[in-house]
């Protein structure tokens, strides 16, 4: 499930965080090259954790478009259907902080 508010870019993600808590998040860049090369060196499980990192995040797996000859987002086939937004979790998280 894909709501259009919640394809957010991890940089995005970050910023709403910092706006609705106040508070500005350390960060530490890394480039793809520096990614990669820890995935091969790290030893397991945190290879695996960072393997799935650059799969998300760099190489974007999770960006891939539906064919909508053999398929459909949920989104579109339920409209009537109130999914949790990025945004609203966010504020949830703030509510129990």
């Amino acid at each position: 499930v894909r709501p259009p508010a919640n394809k957010l870019s991890l940089g995005q993600l970050v910023r709403l965080w910092e706006k609705k808590s106040g508070n500005t998040l350390q960060k530490r860049y890394v480039s793809d090259l520096q990614l990669a090369n820890q995935v091969q060196e790290a030893p397991f499980p945190v290879n695996f954790q960072l393997a799935m990192v650059h799969s998300t995040l760099v190489a974007g797996v999770c960006e891939q478009t539906i064919n909508p000859d053999v398929g459909a987002e949920a989104t579109e086939l339920y409209p009537e259907m109130d999914f949790l937004t990025v945004d609203s979790y966010l504020d949830a998280l703030l509510l129990h902080a």
